[in-house]
């Protein structure tokens, strides 16, 4: 079997950006021994080679002329393409996910479905879990409560591009700003987007730029207002009430309060206003997708073992 593992589709600059994605695939390709592994890289950009197809394709996130390239190897005999990006708790490099369908609004997370609530031994391994994570967050935060966050997103990401109702995010600004008039927003820039400087947005005079830690940012918010930033999985690590305004896919109203118009928005602001101090009402709901994607769809290198990769080249994208 030919397995192609593409690192610079999308982090197609420096090395830098790219070490990770490399040391990943490195590594599951050491698991398979039996097969032929080719990487491209920022020399050699072998994906954009048409006489070569692979049976398998590795790609690191998702873009419009990426699937171009995709789609013809699919055509051409390519059997399975595996999309990977960067997980969501923690958001850093040593959490990842696999999909076989694209990246976040585009993958198969949009599938899942409350099966049941989470058996005692399950709901120990979360509330382990997530209390470890909490406890990395800097403890220096803000000491002010009473305000609402507002992440930023990068304006070129697919996540805007496709999924958003906002082409800019002077226009998410805009939008909420119409809405949420007596209470104080947090504004928080994304530290991907090198093109965007959020201090030359315009801003209401109860909206505020803030640069401070995500996790203290959240801790100590009342709620969180996003389009469909990956932060609102770490908001819902802390039972925040979350409004969606475009396609997440953990945008499901078991979990959040979508909200597509401004109608919307005022009656979801009005719903987690009700609720501010009581905590959500749908914890266990919470804790049962949290429980699916941390431990079954998230991945970190430790999982990479040889059952493991030759399941998911076998196209099982959740583990074992």
């Amino acid at each position: 079997m030919k397995i192609l593992f593409d690192c610079v589709s999308w982090y197609d600059m420096a090395p830098k950006f790219t070490w990770f994605v490399k040391k990943i695939y490195h590594q599951i390709a050491d698991a398979l021994p039996q097969h032929q592994c080719m990487f491209s890289n920022c020399e050699d950009r072998m994906i954009f080679k048409s006489d070569i197809v692979p049976d398998v394709i590795f790609t690191w996130n998702q873009n419009d002329e990426t699937e171009k390239r995709l789609q013809y190897f699919r055509q051409n005999g390519c059997k399975l393409v595996i999309y990977s990006e960067k997980g969501w708790i923690p958001c850093d490099v040593d959490h990842f996910y696999f999909d076989l369908s694209g990246v976040n609004y585009s993958s198969t997370l949009n599938d899942w479905n409350l099966k049941g609530l989470l058996y005692k031994t399950e709901h120990e391994r979360l509330i382990e879990y997530l209390v470890d994570y909490q406890m990395q967050a800097p403890k220096n935060g803000l000491s002010e409560k009473d305000y609402i966050l507002l992440p930023l997103q990068v304006q070129y990401d697919m996540q805007i591009t496709q999924h958003s109702p906002f082409e800019t995010m002077q226009g998410l600004i805009d939008f909420v700003g119409e809405v949420v008039t007596d209470k104080t927003v947090y504004v928080k820039p994304h530290p991907s987007d090198l093109l965007l400087k959020p201090e030359t947005l315009k801003y209401p005079d109860n909206f505020h730029l803030i640069n401070a830690n995500m996790q203290s940012l959240i801790r100590n918010c009342r709620y969180m207002i996003t389009i469909n930033s990956t932060s609102g999985i770490e908001a819902l690590t802390y039972y925040k009430p979350v409004i969606t305004l475009g396609n997440a896919f953990y945008g499901k109203p078991i979990l959040v309060h979508p909200a597509r118009d401004a109608v919307e928005l005022r009656r979801a602001v009005e719903v987690v206003e009700r609720h501010a101090g009581s905590g959500v009402p749908n914890k266990h709901e919470i804790q049962a997708f949290l429980y699916w994607l941390i431990f079954k769809r998230q991945w970190c290198m430790d999982d990479l073992t040889e059952d493991n990769v030759l399941s998911l080249v076998d196209g099982c994208v959740e583990k074992s």
